[in-house]
């Protein structure tokens, strides 16, 4: 493969520490284009190396991710937040706060946590 080919791709994320899936493209094949700045650079240095139809497993440290993981983004909201706005949160759903897109991790107590590091950001 090679830089700004497009190729269709499925994959499953996963935090390697926890195992946590925290992307998917499950059933579906998704068009994606080899091009810097486009994917995170680990990804795009493994597809460089692949050939048409290969499956493999990459493990991509996170100076080549998104980061280091901030456990200071990882934050617990109380429950009335949420009511303020007519949610209900789950584990896994995506909220917006702050101009930061975070993922509910846990519902507990009438506390939210939520996740609020860089992985779930869009950067555009």
């Amino acid at each position: 493969m090679q830089t700004n080919d497009f190729i269709k791709v499925t994959y499953s994320a996963k935090i390697k520490e926890s195992g946590q899936e925290f992307d998917a493209t499950g059933d579906k094949i998704i068009p994606v284009i080899i091009r810097p700045d486009f994917l995170i650079k680990g990804l795009e240095e493994a597809l460089l190396e692949m050939n048409v139809n290969e499956k493999k497993t990459i493990e991509i440290p996170p100076e080549k991710a998104f980061g280091p993981r901030d456990p200071k983004l990882i934050r617990l909201v109380p429950m009335t937040e949420f009511r303020k706005h007519n949610t209900d949160p789950q584990p896994g759903m995506f909220i917006q706060a702050d101009n930061l897109r975070g993922r509910v991790l846990s519902v507990s107590g009438g506390r939210v946590k939520v996740d609020f590091n860089t992985r779930w950001q869009v950067k555009r």
